[in-house]
């Protein structure tokens, strides 16, 4: 259900949207285990009370998850906002077939999260998306805990002269475009050493690389890059 969602609602490619449920799925069985172990530890916790659980678009939907279940696995009620209604929809659905009361977990729907949340008696926010929208929530709203999820960073790839050339160009292919280039994990600035920058064929060779994806469905096997994915 939710591969199917992640690629006719956001656009993933089926490989994309299939590593995605597997690390949200590790989220699912972390986070519990792991709060086991520190109580066992002798740490001991309680809920805040309800906690909103909201993302931007592109963020990657085993952050959506984690953030669900870090509040729920502490014992808080979770008001959660999904970037696409019919995903969030199906992630709801799941947790209520799996034996989360409808109560502790309810969709919602703000045109305007930063102004609308004021009127909102919360005691948390779990936000995932870039920092530049989170600034925005936190001053709209001061007094709320905000835990942040930043999804805007850079990430560079540095290209060194005595590079394997050909490696080099698939690595770099690989990382920037991976699931049409929507992945936190994407290479965002590429550094190249001076003198490989000066070299014509390593530049023709990537530009061609890059020329050579193929455009077309996610429900296309073959497609590297899809053409109708929802940023």
């Amino acid at each position: 259900e939710l591969i199917s969602k992640l690629m006719s609602e956001v656009g993933c490619h089926f490989f994309a949207a299939d590593k995605e449920v597997c690390c949200a799925i590790d989220y699912v069985q972390y986070y519990p285990s792991s709060l086991v172990d520190l109580k066992q530890s002798g740490i001991s916790m309680d809920g805040s009370g309800n906690i909103f659980v909201c993302c931007q678009d592109k963020t990657p939907l085993s952050y959506l998850v984690s953030g669900i279940v870090a509040a729920l696995v502490t014992n808080n009620h979770v008001l959660f906002q999904p970037s696409y209604i019919g995903l969030g929809s199906v992630i709801c659905s799941l947790f209520w077939r799996a034996g989360v009361p409808e109560e502790a977990l309810q969709i919602v729907h703000l045109d305007d999260v930063g102004n609308q949340l004021k009127s909102w008696k919360l005691d948390g926010l779990i936000y995932s998306g870039s920092n530049q929208h989170c600034q925005i929530i936190i001053k709209k709203n001061p007094d709320l805990p905000v835990y942040p999820i930043i999804t805007d960073a850079k990430n560079v790839m540095i290209l060194a002269n005595d590079c394997d050339k050909r490696e080099a160009i698939r690595h770099t292919i690989k990382s920037s475009f991976y699931n049409s280039g929507y992945d936190l994990t994407s290479t965002s600035l590429l550094l190249i050493d001076r003198e490989l920058s000066n070299d014509h064929q390593f530049l023709k060779d990537l530009v061609d690389a890059t020329k050579s994806l193929y455009i077309g469905s996610s429900w296309d096997i073959e497609t590297d890059i899809v053409s109708d994915f929802r940023s």
